[in-house]
């Protein structure tokens, strides 16, 4: 009975050695990679914890909230029309990446070159503000950059924001 029993003992214990030394290579291997790819992310609920890189059109909240109080930003919030009528921030045009090629060219009045364009969505996994900050650029808007994780951060520091009916 036990040498029945011998070779599926044997596969299986095969199988555990190829899944551990697969594991040791891939580990290794990351570890001494330029570029590695982190073992253990922060799943945090705070919304300032970014767990990837940033990207190099974001801007800190304080220099945003600092421009925001000068005047001297126009703010795109790239969310959905109806949770930018919920809640946004003051002053911001909605701009939603939805149908960006649509009525972009509406907002391009108000998108004056000389002022920093910051575009913003909400969440920390939302990436409607970068999509969006990266079409502009590419239509030839310079100063532009993105808030990450912007609304909420933006409420979080108690700075403006309005809604429809305000």
């Amino acid at each position: 009975m036990e040498n029945q029993h011998k070779p599926i003992f044997q596969a299986l214990w095969q199988v555990a050695a190829i899944l551990a030394i697969s594991l040791a290579l891939g580990l290794g291997y990351n570890h001494f990679r330029p570029d590695r790819i982190p073992a253990f992310c922060d799943w945090s609920d705070d919304p300032e914890v970014m767990t990837g890189p940033a990207s190099m059109l974001d801007i800190s909240l304080a220099e945003a909230a600092q421009l925001f109080h000068q005047g001297k930003a126009v703010f795109l919030d790239a969310r959905p029309p109806d949770q930018y009528e919920n809640d946004h921030i003051q002053g911001a045009y909605n701009l939603p990446c939805q149908n960006i090629d649509e009525i972009c060219f509406e907002f391009l009045d108000a998108l004056l070159m000389e002022k920093v364009i910051i575009a913003y969505c909400d969440g920390a996994t939302c990436d409607l503000g970068e999509k969006l900050a990266t079409f502009l650029c590419d239509m030839g808007f310079e100063d532009v950059h993105v808030l990450p994780n912007g609304l909420t951060r933006w409420k979080r520091h108690h700075l403006p924001t309005a809604a429809k009916g305000d």
